[in-house]
C-alpha cells in the first residue's frame, strides 16, 4: 500500500514538473517570437536609415554643386 502511495506521489509531482517545464518552454518560445519581431522592426528601421541618409548625402552633393556653379 506505501508502495502505491509513494508512486503516486512521485506521478504527481512529475506531472507538476512537467507541467513547470511546459510552461518555461511556452514562455521562451513567446520571447524568442517577441525578440524576432523586434529585430524585424529593427532591420527595417536600419533600412529607413540608410535611405534617409543616402537622401542627405545626395542633398549636400547637389548644394556642393550649385555652389561651385555660382561660385565660378
Amino acid at each position: 500500500m506505501e508502495q502505491v502511495a509513494n508512486q503516486m506521489s512521485e506521478n504527481i509531482h512529475q506531472k507538476q514538473a512537467n507541467e513547470q517545464i511546459s510552461g518555461k518552454i511556452q514562455e521562451l518560445e513567446d520571447c524568442a517570437a517577441q525578440t524576432k519581431e523586434t529585430l524585424e522592426t529593427l532591420i527595417c528601421k536600419q533600412k529607413e536609415l540608410g535611405i534617409h541618409i543616402e537622401q542627405l548625402r545626395e542633398l549636400l552633393r547637389d548644394d556642393v554643386l550649385a555652389e561651385k556653379k555660382t561660385s565660378i
